[in-house]
């Protein structure tokens, strides 16, 4: 198939989803007129760079439906297991108070760093 063919295939494939739903076709309209540095992007890579950029978009989509199924079943198991979600939720209370704790250490041991660092600069040695 030629490369003319192609992309008049392309052109009528586009025209189709245009006319099977003008609603998205308008906010897809709307998004390429405000975004001129993407579609200059996309419109200076290649055929098989445009094909790979349509697949990781996929292989993303495909990842977030995988997650969303797998939280959804989690959230059935969770209810119908409650005494173990009440163990769960205990243990993780205890993690982020840890965690809390650490962050408040954490930023403690920075300001004194700040402070070291202020004082050296005054010429200030301890």
């Amino acid at each position: 198939m030629d490369y003319a063919k192609q992309m008049r295939e392309a052109l009528e494939r586009t025209e189709a989803a245009r006319h099977a739903n003008p609603e998205l076709a308008a906010r897809l309209d709307k998004f390429v007129a405000e975004n001129a540095q993407l579609r200059e992007y996309y419109g200076a890579l290649s055929h098989a760079e445009l094909v790979r950029e349509l697949m990781r978009v996929q292989m993303k989509h495909e990842r977030v439906e995988v997650t969303e199924r797998r939280n959804h079943e989690l959230a059935q198991w969770v209810r119908e297991n409650p005494d173990v979600a009440a163990k769960v939720e205990e243990r993780i209370k205890n993690v982020i108070a840890q965690k809390e704790a650490h962050a408040q250490s954490l930023k403690a041991a920075e300001h004194l760093s700040q402070q070291e660092s202020m004082r050296i600069s005054r010429g200030i040695r301890p």
